[in-house]
């Protein structure tokens, strides 16, 4: 999601704070589109959660990061 080209535990924080709209991270350097995981055209909780999930790896979790 960050522009390192990996997905960990900073791009969640991130994600987190993105939709709690903490002042300074509504405006994230990142492409919006990438944060819907679940391709569902919202970015939401439901994405965060598929995030947390995914860094946890839980099983079969990784089905949206294919």
């Amino acid at each position: 999601m960050l522009k390192d080209g990996n997905v960990n535990a900073i791009d969640n924080t991130l994600f987190a704070r993105y939709l709690a709209k903490w002042p300074g991270y509504t405006n994230l350097s990142v492409d919006i589109s990438t944060l819907d995981i679940d391709g569902n055209g919202k970015v939401n909780a439901v994405d965060k959660t598929l995030l947390s999930r995914y860094l946890a790896k839980w099983p079969d979790s990784d089905q949206y990061f294919r």
